[in-house]
């Protein structure tokens, strides 16, 4: 009498899979033969998986590699290593030092997918114009590249490698870039105008003495470039904001982007080497400072000194400034260049009628159409394809052997 199968009867071992019932059984099975004593947790699971993975190896190679018969019977070498086979397995994986160092998971079959989560920015943030970007839509949180193309090195720029990286989530205003001094010192007492920085002396500290921009400063030097060159610029701190009831936020001083947006400049994008966030930037940000110019009203050729200070110190005085340094592929005069700024707006409480009580100016009133516009984080799922690799292994043992590993 024929009977009929669905297919979900069929597939009800494939469809309905249940991984810790399969665990459970793992465990279970392999416990009879004493060669899970020991171990525990996740490390128990392990060495069942890896107990199971060996069995059904054997079982293959015993169709393949026996005397060549054609009932497929057992050679005697073969059946010998099955005695020593699993307590190698057992002494081996269970005396790794990376099970106390790393998640260590056996694959249940010879192919499976390593998946990770890969977090990049949903929208543009602190955009002066089209395509300048402070933060770059698409472009991932941790570091270039972004998605499947990490599979093949980080760049270690971009995302947290800039240094950067924490006012994603606020709101960005723009501003003006009213000009104290820029260029060099060149080893001098006073600005160059239009020099271009060393990587030593006074320059060096304006630069931080980064290890990476000392690095490209000092291989163009030597090597008479000038697309490695870097400038630096000081613009007016208390002249930033673009109104009165859109103050900066100097504590985000780090955050202020640089663009020029209007003619013939100068200055070109920063290096991919230094920097991998936002799009047409002109500064490293990460060295971004605040500043104080001496002697006090100089401005030009005349800046003598240029200091740093705290983020929180006041900004009454046109002498307090934002140092950048700029990427430039010339020594052009810098107050030639058309300057705009994207700053973070600070967090003050702006309105007579109290709404601000309810709703900031830092924040969004969540409406339909947000304002400001509430920034995104894309989450994307990626995948890498693992594939176990087979290799041959021509073992000899003695009883002796066989002896001390089930002992």
């Amino acid at each position: 009498m024929s009977r009929k199968f669905s297919l979900d009867t069929l597939t009800e071992g494939i469809r309905h899979r249940h991984l810790g019932q399969q665990n459970a059984r793992l465990i279970e099975k392999w416990s009879r033969t004493g060669l899970l004593r020991g171990l525990d947790g996740q490390n128990r699971e392990n060495m069942a998986m890896l107990m199971e993975n060996q069995a059904a190896q054997l079982l293959r190679e015993r169709s393949t590699i026996g005397t060549g018969a054609a009932s497929g019977a057992d050679s005697g070498d073969l059946g010998g290593f099955t005695n020593i086979a699993f307590p190698i397995v057992r002494r081996v994986f269970g005396g790794l030092v990376a099970n106390e160092l790393v998640s260590v998971q056996p694959m249940s079959l010879p192919s499976g997918l390593l998946f990770y989560l890969d977090y990049t920015y949903g929208t543009a943030q602190g955009s002066a114009a089209s395509d300048y970007d402070v933060y770059t839509s698409g472009s991932s949180i941790y570091g270039n590249p972004a998605g499947k193309s990490i599979q093949a090195g980080a760049t270690q720029v971009g995302g947290m490698y800039d240094l950067a990286g924490t006012g994603y989530s606020r709101v960005f205003q723009a501003g003006t870039a009213t000009l104290i001094t820029s260029g060099a010192f060149k080893g001098g007492t006073s600005i160059s105008l239009g020099s271009v920085l060393d990587a030593t002396g006074s320059d060096g500290k304006l630069i931080q003495f980064d290890p990476a921009l000392a690095t490209l400063i000092e291989d163009a030097a030597g090597a008479t470039l000038t697309a490695n060159s870097y400038t630096a610029v000081v613009i007016q701190a208390n002249a930033l904001s673009a109104s009165s009831t859109q103050p900066a936020d100097m504590t985000a001083v780090k955050e202020i982007g640089l663009f020029e947006t209007g003619g013939a400049s100068p200055y070109a994008a920063v290096s991919t080497d230094l920097q991998g966030q936002g799009k047409n930037l002109l500064n490293i940000r990460r060295l971004n400072q605040l500043v104080e110019i001496t002697p006090a009203g100089a401005t030009g050729a005349s800046v003598t000194g240029i200091t740093p200070v705290s983020t929180i110190t006041s900004l009454d005085s046109n002498n307090i400034g934002v140092l950048f340094i700029v990427s430039g592929t010339n020594v052009a005069a810098t107050a030639a260049a058309t300057l705009e700024v994207q700053y973070v707006q600070d967090p003050n409480f702006t309105s007579a009628s109290g709404e601000t009580l309810v709703i900031p100016t830092f924040e969004s009133n969540f409406g339909a159409t947000p304002s400001p516009e509430i920034p995104e984080i894309d989450i994307k799922i990626e995948s890498i394809p693992v594939v176990a690799d087979t290799r041959k292994l021509r073992a000899k043992w003695s009883p002796e052997l066989a002896q001390d590993l089930n002992a």
